[in-house]
């Protein structure tokens, strides 16, 4: 029997999204920091958007009426996180390619070649479509599109939808009856 399986010549290793190096950054200049990384910046925008807004107004100057130190403590834990854990976590870790030789060597690419890759969430932008959808129902300039799941099966229409119950999402394949006024309108 013929082996099936086989060995790559290339990998991709999860890792942290900062260098280790950057651990560099000292405690008291964490909201410097803030003002000044923009990735992570945006890290902590998507993965705590409440203390995003708390260190704002930390690097503003404003009054946190005395929590100062735990915004200035959160950050920097959440700094470290970018710099030595590889969880995958929203923008917290990232990954590398390699490559298999003889010996063992990895080195990772300079935090500034990072590239981001986010995407909305899907529950999200239900939410959106179905606003627009009732704010712009007749509005002529919007175009509509059938369902690409459309497929006939004898004398039925078939395409999948999903109900939303409690923000989790169940999805089904429904049947309507193929008609002259259907196939018309689709």
């Amino acid at each position: 029997m013929e082996n099936q399986f086989g060995i790559y010549d290339e990998f991709i290793l999860r890792a942290p999204a900062a260098p280790f190096s950057a651990t560099l950054c000292r405690y008291d200049r964490i909201t410097d920091l803030f003002k000044s990384n923009p990735h992570f910046r945006i890290a902590l925008l998507l993965s705590s958007s409440s203390l995003f807004f708390q260190a704002e107004k930390l690097s503003e100057g404003k009054n946190l009426n005395g929590k100062e130190e735990r915004i200035k403590q959160s950050l920097y834990k959440y700094y470290l996180r970018m710099c030595f854990r590889a969880t995958p976590f929203g923008l917290w870790a990232g990954f590398c390619h390699g490559t298999f030789h003889h010996k063992t060597e990895i080195s990772f690419s300079d935090s500034e070649a990072f590239q981001s890759y986010s995407r909305p969430d899907m529950n999200l932008l239900h939410q959106v479509a179905r606003e627009f959808g009732r704010k712009h129902m007749k509005d002529e300039s919007v175009k509509y599109f059938p369902n690409n799941t459309l497929y006939c099966i004898g004398n039925e229409i078939r395409y999948i939808s999903y109900d939303v119950k409690k923000d989790k999402r169940s999805y089904r394949i429904t049947a309507i009856e193929k008609s002259e006024d259907i196939l018309a309108i689709i």
